[in-house]
């Protein structure tokens, strides 16, 4: 996902695009 996607999408669930990275990409959040 882009960057803004992560942003519509925090702004969706009310929380911080940082844990919709985590969500999508665990492996990578470490």
């Amino acid at each position: 996902l882009e960057g803004k996607s992560i942003s519509a999408v925090a702004r969706t669930f009310n929380v911080h695009p940082a844990t919709i990275y985590r969500c999508i990409e665990p492996n990578s959040a470490l």
